[in-house]
């Protein structure tokens, strides 16, 4: 009995969903900007839940930047590896940076991101809506409902909220396709 406890306990201790848990608590790293504040290559996490501003939480402090002052934000692929002049690909999953401007008093400040490649654009788009549309701030996002591109044009059960309801005939008295 008790040797299986033990055995169960370790178990769960090794499960790789705690391990994927805390690997994604601090899979952001601050890489370079005019923020004095942050330390270059520290380690956090980025929080797009307030829906107000973009948190940086990093060690026990957290960086908070207002979505209407930024200004710009992209997700850029890192310069790969060079092999005597000759480019090497990159293997697996790579992170990407994300780099954001915004007004800071009357100076333009800018923060790089190195984050996961799902992450930074989830980030990245966050920012374009809550920065371009004043009535998606207050409103979170939700990660769990994606919208796919093909809504606009098929009709699907997905979206079938969306489609416009159907006319009523006129009723004339000919058959259709009679004249």
């Amino acid at each position: 009995m008790r040797r299986s406890l033990l055995i169960s306990a370790a178990l769960v201790l090794a499960s790789p969903s705690m391990w994927a848990a805390s690997a994604k608590a601090d899979n952001t790293e601050f890489v370079s900007g005019t923020i004095k504040s942050i330390p270059s290559k520290t380690k956090g996490a980025l929080d797009i839940s307030d829906p107000s501003e973009l948190r940086f939480r990093y060690a026990n402090s957290v960086y908070a930047i207002p979505y209407g002052k930024i200004s710009n934000a992209q997700v850029v692929e890192p310069v790969g590896h060079h092999l005597w002049k000759l480019p090497v690909p990159p293997m697996g999953k790579t992170a990407r940076l994300l780099s954001i401007s915004f007004r800071d008093g009357d100076a333009t400040s800018m923060v790089t991101f190195r984050a996961p490649a799902g992450e930074a654009l989830a980030v990245a788009r966050t920012i374009d809506e809550r920065r371009t549309d004043p009535k998606l701030a207050a409103v979170p996002s939700t990660p769990g409902k994606e919208t796919w591109w093909g809504d606009r044009y098929w009709r699907t059960n997905r979206n079938k909220d969306k489609w416009p309801s159907p006319q009523p005939a006129e009723n004339t008295g000919i058959p259709a396709g009679t004249k």
